[in-house]
């Protein structure tokens, strides 16, 4: 059954509240010269909307990005969502 954007993104926040939100390598590493910390993505994730429709993927996985503009700055972060266990963010860019 598809996700709402409402569902996926409360269900993605109640797992980052939980401390169950995890970056992927990528995220992590991939580009260090993005310079986005983790507080930027939280406040994505929190205060964000969901761009799109989430979208189940080959492994079961909900993704979806969110997106927010503030201070003059916007940041969009992918997350997939590994329902009832965590939240992975898979990149974050400007």
């Amino acid at each position: 059954m598809p996700l709402s954007r409402k569902q996926f993104k409360s269900e993605v926040v109640d797992l980052m509240e939980k401390g169950r939100l995890a970056l992927s390598e990528h995220a992590r590493l991939g580009h260090p010269e993005r310079n986005i910390d983790l507080l930027e993505i939280r406040q994505c994730i929190r205060l964000g909307m969901v761009q799109d429709d989430p979208y189940e993927t080959l492994r079961g996985d909900w993704k979806a990005e969110f997106f927010r503009h503030a201070a003059g700055k916007s940041l969009t972060v992918v997350v997939a969502l590994r329902r009832e266990t965590r939240a992975v963010v898979v990149t974050a860019y400007r």
